[in-house]
This record gives C-alpha cells, sequence and structure tokens, in this order.
C-alpha cells in the first residue's frame, strides 16, 4: 500500500492485506482440521472477494493490468489447489499430497501477503 494515495491506502489496501491473512488463516484451519470442507467454503468465500479487490484497484488505477495478470494467474492456481482439496476432502479421500500442494504452491506465506500488501515490491 505504499504507493497507493491516503484515500485508499489505510481503507482497501489495509482490507486487501487483512483478507491475505484471513485466507491464511482458513488454509492453516482447514490443514488441521478433520473437517476441512468449512474452513475450504471460507476460504473460497473470502478468496472471491479479494478477486473483486484486486479488479477495484485496477479500477482504480492503483495497480497496473500487468500487475493484475501477474496476480490473476497466481490467484488462478491457488484456487485450482484449493477446489480440487475440497474435492478430495468431500469425496473422504485422504490425500497428504494435496495438503502439501497448497503450501507448496504459496511456498512462503510471507511472500504472498507482500504481493498483496505492496509495501516493499516494485510497482509494476
Amino acid at each position: 500500500t505504499k504507493n497507493f494515495p491516503k484515500e485508499y491506502k489505510y481503507s482497501l489496501g489495509r482490507d486487501m492485506e487483512r483478507d491475505v491473512l484471513v485466507l491464511m488463516r482458513c488454509i492453516y484451519r482447514a490443514n488441521r482440521a478433520q473437517e476441512k470442507t468449512t474452513f475450504l467454503n471460507e476460504f473460497l468465500d473470502n478468496f472471491e472477494i479479494l478477486k473483486l479487490e484486486v479488479r477495484v484497484c485496477v479500477d482504480l488505477k492503483l495497480m497496473s493490468i500487468k500487475r493484475q495478470s501477474v496476480l490473476a494467474d497466481i490467484m488462478n492456481s491457488i484456487g485450482k489447489q484449493v477446489v480440487g482439496w475440497k474435492k478430495s476432502a468431500t469425496s473422504n479421500a485422504r490425500i497428504l499430497s494435496s495438503d502439501f500442494a497448497i503450501f507448496h504452491l504459496i511456498k512462503n506465506p510471507i511472500a504472498i501477503y507482500e504481493s498483496f500488501s505492496f509495501q516493499n515490491s516494485k510497482r509494476i
């Protein structure tokens, strides 16, 4: 949010940062829970809100189309992983690799948080 104008830095920017933290909590809780679908559904709901916030940033010219494209690719991959994880959880199939795949995809929760916080990243 460093490059956001003041009027958006402490509203939309902070909301996006908070939403990314909520998503990471949902992944953590789903990974630890026996019944994963509740947390994965919560993740998918919040994930759609974050996608909308990214689109709003582009509409307000707070983010370039190029940066949105990069984020859209990352978010599309994450969404596919979570939907696949949800399908395997609803069929009661215990696939340990799906738990690993989500964390492997994100690799470092701090990196994805920083990707949305815009604090340490250069504007694309």
